[in-house]
């Protein structure tokens, strides 16, 4: 196996990331959390067959004919195998292996099991500081890379979460095919349903604008609007909040995004308050954006 670097281990920006986001989840204790999981490497218990050695020059190096396996145990659950890791050695101290002598610790970084959960179905969480910490499911894993892919190097912000969480649920649960007859503005009623492949562009400028302005906006739907005879067949943005007298300011701001984002014969968009629909129910179209 290749040379692995001991490293000194300092999870203390997630453990603090972690403990706000228990004490109060704002998009601001999220977007902390998620860059520091990103960025985080545990220290993992791992079976081996062969005693690791230290090189000269400080470097363990596990021999070649020696076997690693990463140590599992089950969901009671669910059955399925889950991962214990750990933050730091004081997390260590009350838990016990079933074969001490075999289990050695070992630095893998979080982006290491991301890969190989998206390679094996089968993996079910992580069980970060067990008894103590929080479980890691396969959706954190999976939202974890999403969001990475899409900040590409850049700074992670919580529009990029919001857009992540849009992209994997849209792909677990396809479009909903739901469909209803509204009056838009006084004029001929018009049908709404779930827009297929909305841009993740689009999305992530959209959750930006209501990121920014928190106090005005606390729901969205990103609806299709149509109409054939009138050949009407564009986007339809509801946008719920407390201050509706803000509307006025936010749409156009709203309306920029879909000009930033898609072609010119695109972009043309419905805005228009949730409250203007009274009581149509919602409740078979997903929401863009939820505070």
């Amino acid at each position: 196996m290749a040379e692995e670097q001991e490293v000194e281990f300092n999870n203390d920006g997630l453990l603090d990331a972690l403990a706000a986001l228990r004490e109060e989840e704002t998009p601001t204790t999220e977007t902390n959390f998620v860059n520091a999981l990103i960025k985080a490497t545990f220290l993992v218990p791992v079976l081996l067959d062969g005693e690791p050695e230290i090189t000269e020059d400080g470097m363990v190096q596990i021999p070649e004919d020696t076997e690693m396996k990463i140590l599992t145990w089950e969901n009671t659950e669910t059955k399925l195998p889950v991962f214990p890791v750990f933050t730091d050695m004081g997390k260590l101290d009350e838990i016990e292996f079933p074969d001490p002598e075999q289990t050695h610790l070992w630095p893998i970084p979080l982006m290491h099991f991301v890969q190989m959960f998206k390679e094996d179905t089968n993996l079910s969480a992580l069980f970060l500081n067990p008894y103590t910490g929080m479980e890691l499911t396969r959706f954190n894993l999976m939202l974890v890379d999403k969001v990475a892919q899409l900040a590409d190097g850049k700074e992670v912000t919580h529009a990029i979460i919001q857009a992540a969480k849009a992209e994997l649920e849209a792909a677990a649960q396809p479009g909903s095919n739901a469909t209803e007859q509204v009056e838009v503005d006084g004029e001929s009623e018009m049908e709404i349903s779930q827009p297929q492949d909305v841009p993740v562009a689009l999305q992530y400028e959209l959750m930006g604008v209501a990121d920014d302005h928190p106090g005005d906006i606390t729901k969205m739907w990103l609806l299709w609007l149509s109409n054939e005879e009138q050949n009407i067949n564009n986007f339809f943005l509801l946008v719920e909040g407390p201050n509706e007298a803000a509307f006025d300011d936010l749409f156009p701001v709203l309306a920029d995004a879909f000009k930033k984002t898609l072609p010119e014969d695109q972009q043309t968009v419905t805005i228009m308050p949730r409250a203007s629909l009274g009581e149509l129910d919602l409740s078979d179209f997903k929401t863009l954006y939820d505070r």
